[in-house]
């Protein structure tokens, strides 16, 4: 090895050198929370204000999702076991129901972007 090559070797450990930050471990990125402050309280969300005013309007009710209150029920009875998720530590997750009503939306519409302006669970 010639010697402008030792030089560009210890020139190059000499900048690692001073860059290197013995605390680069230590200084670890905030985590961010699970779940955003105003999604803690789902029940005060626009989701389950609509649906609660639409189940006392069936022919609205019917429009919107595209079945009226009872055929959605009965596909709840049906579905429910399959469609409800375990609670956990960190959140509480979408109900059975507000999934059920979410996928019955997008079926009637054939967009996503009409379900965010019904859900809390778009961002």
């Amino acid at each position: 090895m010639d010697a402008s090559m030792k030089r560009r070797y210890a020139a190059m450990a000499a900048a690692l050198e001073e860059t290197d930050d013995d605390n680069f471990m230590d200084r670890r990125k905030q985590r961010s929370c699970w779940v955003k402050s105003w999604m803690e309280e789902k029940s005060l969300g626009v989701q389950h204000l609509l649906y609660n005013k639409l189940e006392r309007d069936p022919g609205e009710y019917k429009r919107l999702l595209r079945v009226s209150n009872d055929v959605f029920l009965q596909l709840l009875a049906r579905t429910e076991s399959r469609l409800q998720k375990q609670n956990t530590n960190m959140r509480r997750p979408i109900s059975a129901a507000t999934r059920l009503q979410l996928t019955l939306r997008y079926l009637a519409s054939g967009t996503y972007i009409s379900l965010r302006f019904h859900s809390l669970s778009a961002r």
